[in-house]
């Protein structure tokens, strides 16, 4: 039988859908690709790294699986995993464990993910400023094979950074124009261990969906923009599962910024149930620094700046800054823009739209590791509970990952069985953002880091060329 060339493209498409959900499904497919390379409640899988059983005694605990502080606890922690939590006098210290006092006045809380960051150019350089700033994990919404290897060299140990869950290639035109294109390439990330398919560009209706439908069947979220030649209509009619920046619902819902559209688009939302990663820090550092220099230099004077690569704070003040050549009269809209973020986030928070933290870094002016926690304080600012913005960045990041990337995983809570992501700070997290800036001390899968730790590394990260 002979084929003609739409028939033949059908079927190698056909078979090669087929040949990835064997894999995908197989020893070596979606489950492994998938997970986390560390068995949950200290299983015999771990590949982490650190001190055998490591105590915290009389901390105040903030679990984040339920908004209270637990005073006066013991958290044993073996194999990378929390084995243990209880009050002093209750749950027993091991012999021979690595015991951290907390005197009854340090708060632990669990390590924080950003949710959107871009491990682009020499990262490894500036990696360590994740940890450093108590972000244990990230979502890296652009990714190539070399964020694959680099996620394996972490689990086993042999790379200092976070836990990294990472897309693939952005999909978008023209590289994805047709249905076909569509499932090729979502089942292509799929089979090669990606964690996420990332919306980055314009796509034909047709497109679009055949890309949802295929990330639902080869159990791959779909994530990141909206295809901005559509309607907004299409990203909740087609379920992606994540959006990424409040803004996109702006440019292709809301532009002439009524407040009366909120509560449909809300409604729209959670009926979908689509996540938003609002990027709210990320937007307003765009509106200031739009061709606008002096906001850039005035943002390499900050402290946290110090400890950049200076490769990176050059590339913010060159050419390379893409904001930097911009008419600068276009600043007037963007702070229109900048100033709705918070109504329309507080609108979405209050119909129940779930959120995770995220900054995009590290685009001009928003370091890594540091501009998280102001991601939490704007989150705030809408009016969100400070234990509602503290959990976009721990609890809320474990269930999305539970619920679509890897359903052994469980970190953001400090919990018995959950992954040993923790921070001992000065203050509770959910009464003050603030406590974050300098943590006494982080641990990643179970690998203790004090304050001299961390000060060594921003030390490394700063004198790097």
């Amino acid at each position: 039988m002979r084929l003609d060339a739409k028939d033949a493209a059908g079927v190698a498409v056909i078979l090669c859908t087929l040949g990835v959900v064997a894999v995908h499904n197989g020893p070596f497919g979606h489950p492994d690709g998938h997970r986390a390379g560390v068995a949950d409640a200290g299983g015999s899988v771990t590949s982490a790294v650190g001190e055998p059983t490591t105590a915290f005694v009389d901390f105040n605990v903030v679990p984040m699986d339920r908004d209270v502080v637990l005073p006066h606890q013991v958290v044993v922690v073996r194999g990378g995993f929390i084995q243990q939590i209880g009050p002093v006098g209750t749950v027993e210290p091991p012999r021979g464990a690595n015991i951290i006092e907390g005197n009854g006045t340090g708060y632990l809380s669990p390590g924080l993910t950003d949710a959107h960051v871009h491990l682009r150019g020499r990262y490894d350089s500036w990696l360590p400023l994740f940890v450093a700033n108590g972000v244990t994990t990230v979502f890296n919404l652009e990714g190539r094979p070399g964020h694959l290897a680099l996620k394996r060299r972490i689990l086993e140990g042999t790379q200092e950074g976070p836990m990294v869950y990472t897309s693939g290639p952005y999909v978008g035109d023209p590289q994805v124009r047709t249905p076909a294109d569509a499932r090729t390439t979502v089942a292509r990330q799929a089979a090669r261990g990606y964690d996420f398919v990332k919306v980055h560009g314009d796509l034909s209706a047709e497109a679009y969906r055949m890309l949802t439908e295929a990330g639902r069947e080869l159990d791959i979220p779909v994530v990141g923009h909206a295809p901005r030649n559509l309607p907004f209509a299409s990203v909740v009619e087609n379920r992606q599962v994540a959006l990424s920046h409040a803004e996109e619902i702006i440019q292709t819902e809301l532009r002439n910024l009524d407040p009366e559209a909120l509560t449909d688009v809300a409604k729209d939302m959670v009926e979908a149930g689509t996540w938003l990663i609002p990027t709210m820090a990320h937007f307003e550092s765009v509106a200031d620094q739009w061709g606008t220099p002096s906001a850039v230099d005035a943002a390499l004077q900050r402290e946290t700046s110090a400890y950049l690569p200076s490769w990176l704070r050059d590339e913010w003040r060159s050419g390379e800054n893409p904001f930097l050549g911009l008419d600068a009269a276009d600043r007037i809209r963007l702070a229109e823009m900048s100033d709705f973020h918070g109504p329309l986030v507080r609108a979405l928070h209050a119909a129940g739209v779930p959120m995770l933290a995220g900054t995009d870094t590290p685009i001009p002016t928003l370091a890594p590791g540091f501009s998280l926690r102001l991601e939490i304080e704007a989150l705030r600012s809408t009016g969100m509970s400070g234990y509602d913005a503290l959990a976009t960045a721990t609890s809320n990041p474990g269930r999305f990952v539970r619920r679509y990337v890897d359903a052994g995983a469980r970190f953001g809570t400090l919990e018995r069985g959950s992954r040993a992501d923790i921070i001992w700070l000065d203050g509770d997290p959910r009464l003050d953002a603030e406590t974050l800036r300098r943590p006494v001390g982080v641990m990643v899968r179970g690998r203790w880091y004090d304050r001299s730790d961390l000060d060594k590394m921003l030390e490394r990260v700063a004198a790097s060329r």
